[in-house]
């Protein structure tokens, strides 16, 4: 998942570029669940956001607010509070790690070199 933290709202779904600043790790039924946190790059503020600590910088709070908003935002629900793994976001380098190793669980799914049970591939 990524939470795009721009100027502006997108649609849902909406496939834009975007910096990668860092991630944070959800914990959602035992599972980590990774939420990256990007900016679009036609972002009036993406010239002067590279990572998470210039995120702050430019947006100072943004990063307890995601944070508030992960642990609490199925509460609505009726469900608890969620948990994080850590209370601060990795590094950039560190969410760019876990697209890519995501990507070639994909990529391996979808030449089935992998466990394809229980998956739609659309073929």
């Amino acid at each position: 998942d990524v939470m795009e933290i721009g100027s502006s709202p997108l649609p849902m779904g909406a496939v834009v570029p975007v910096k990668v600043l860092g991630s944070l790790e959800l914990i959602d039924e035992g599972e980590t669940d990774h939420k990256i946190i990007a900016i679009r790059v036609d972002d009036p503020d993406a010239y002067r956001i590279n990572d998470m600590s210039s995120l702050e910088y430019a947006k100072p709070g943004i990063t307890e607010k995601l944070i508030d908003w992960l642990k609490m935002y199925k509460t609505s629900d009726g469900k608890g509070v969620n948990e994080l793994a850590q209370e601060y976001p990795t590094t950039k380098t560190e969410a760019i790690g876990i697209i890519e190793e995501c990507h070639q669980r994909w990529q391996a799914l979808r030449s089935g070199g992998s466990n394809t049970h229980g998956f739609y591939l659309g073929r």
